[in-house]
């Protein structure tokens, strides 16, 4: 049996808009760039797309050399600097979800 890639797509911040790419590093854990981030608020454990569609407009791009992230936003408004873990959240993901920290308040926004 034989696989044929066609397409693939991905963003940094999972529920964020998916972007396609030409080319992409395959390591043992996937694509590292690959919603390596993802959203939380107070009432869900991980806020995505499938509740948020306004999620699916927001463009993000990281930098995994640089460590710097940038969301632009439908109205043109960019947010953009180095990614610096904050205090980690209370457990309350599902159980293979991986470690996580909180943003520092420049990169919040309601939605």
């Amino acid at each position: 049996m034989s696989a044929r890639v066609v397409a693939v797509t991905l963003t940094p911040v999972k529920g964020l808009r998916v972007l396609s790419r030409e080319q992409v590093v395959l390591g043992s854990g996937g694509v590292r760039e690959n919603r390596r981030f993802f959203l939380i608020d107070e009432q869900e454990p991980m806020v995505n797309g499938k509740r948020h569609g306004a999620l699916q407009a927001v463009v993000a791009d990281y930098s995994d050399s640089a460590r710097t992230l940038s969301l632009r936003f439908p109205d043109g408004t960019v947010v953009a600097g180095a990614v610096e873990p904050g205090r980690r959240p209370a457990p309350r993901l599902l159980p293979t979800a991986p470690a996580a920290s909180a943003v520092p308040p420049r990169w919040r926004r309601r939605w």
